[in-house]
């Protein structure tokens, strides 16, 4: 069966002035800009833009962030983990002032929180660990596990928002948590977590995606 192909037309936020294509027919409809801003989609007259897609088309592939989330991310874990360790000194002290002499037993039952906390610690230093990100201007992939791997792959035009936040303890050290919101129905959020720099790796992002919008022909409208 022949299919007709969808006709696109160049559409411009009249708050922020991007550009971005849709289909014909959705002409009139509500449509939400990356600004965060509504409109109403009405045509363009025929516009001198294609110099400015083969140039973006052209552009290659660059790394913007690579790497696993920064420990810094576990601090407030570490901090409790270590005060839990401690209580294994009054917990000695008191079983030698009960006892007397220390069984063998007793040592044991002594040593039990800092070997606790020294299990939930490496618990989290593995979940911090692993995943690994990589984020380019064109996707980010996330790998987990390290000896049996799985992957995820982000295309950069599924993006439809990007957000940060950041924690009163990760602004002490300097990291961010960068959340994408995606049409991807598999995974419509993605977090990138406990990462250096988070306002510049957002910052990217935010312009990333809207020039992935752009070379795709990409407009993303309000459901």
């Amino acid at each position: 069966m022949k299919t007709t192909p969808i006709q696109r037309i160049e559409v411009t936020c009249p708050h922020c002035g991007r550009l971005s294509r849709t289909p014909r027919e959705n002409i009139g409809k509500d449509a939400k800009c990356r600004c965060g801003r509504h409109f109403v989609v009405q045509e363009l007259s025929s516009l001198a833009q294609a110099p400015q897609a083969a140039q973006l088309e052209s552009i290659p592939e660059e790394t913007i962030y690579e790497g696993p989330s920064s420990q810094w991310t576990n601090l407030p874990a570490y901090i409790g983990y270590a005060l839990l360790a401690c209580m294994g000194i009054p917990l000695r002290y008191g079983l030698s002032m009960s006892v007397g002499e220390l069984t063998e037993f007793a040592r044991w039952v002594s040593w039990a929180p800092a070997m606790l906390a020294a299990i939930l610690a490496a618990k989290a230093w593995w979940r911090v660990r692993f995943p690994v990100y990589c984020v380019t201007n064109e996707r980010v992939e996330v790998e987990r596990g390290l000896i049996s791997k799985h992957l995820d792959n982000l295309d950069m035009l599924r993006v439809t928002d990007i957000m940060l936040t950041i924690r009163l303890t990760d602004r002490i050290v300097g990291i961010g948590n960068v959340v994408l919101c995606t049409t991807d129905k598999t995974n419509p959020t993605l977090t990138i977590r406990g990462i250096p720099a988070p306002r510049r790796v957002y910052d990217r992002l935010k312009r990333e995606a809207i020039r992935a919008d752009r070379r795709h022909g990409v407009l993303h409208m309000e459901a």
